[in-house]
């Protein structure tokens, strides 16, 4: 599909108010290229598939000020859960219109 029908660009903001507990974020069908990034440049996140391990020693580690990016175009919605050691927002944004 060409790049040019994929013309929308969203975002999401979900609150962490609890350091090392796991938040869901849903990345709806069509969203291409997700990006999560915390709001807290200093926060460290972690992002799992599965919400069942610890937040607080388990799932991929993005260190400070960085992101964890998602390749490709969704043709389902995904749950992903993310942690911060620390409160603060998570970020997700994404461009869709390509389905």
């Amino acid at each position: 599909m060409p790049d040019s029908t994929f013309n929308t660009y969203s975002q999401a903001r979900t609150t962490i108010a609890v350091p090392d507990a796991w938040n869901a974020l849903v990345l709806p069908i069509g969203s291409r290229n997700a990006l999560i990034m915390l709001e807290d440049a200093t926060a460290i996140m972690r992002v799992s598939s599965v919400n069942t391990v610890l937040a607080a020693s388990q799932g991929s580690v993005v260190g400070a000020g960085g992101n964890y990016q998602f390749s490709g175009t969704l043709v389902r919605n995904i749950t992903i859960y993310v942690a911060a050691d620390k409160a603060t927002v998570a970020v997700l944004q994404f461009t869709g219109g390509g389905v």
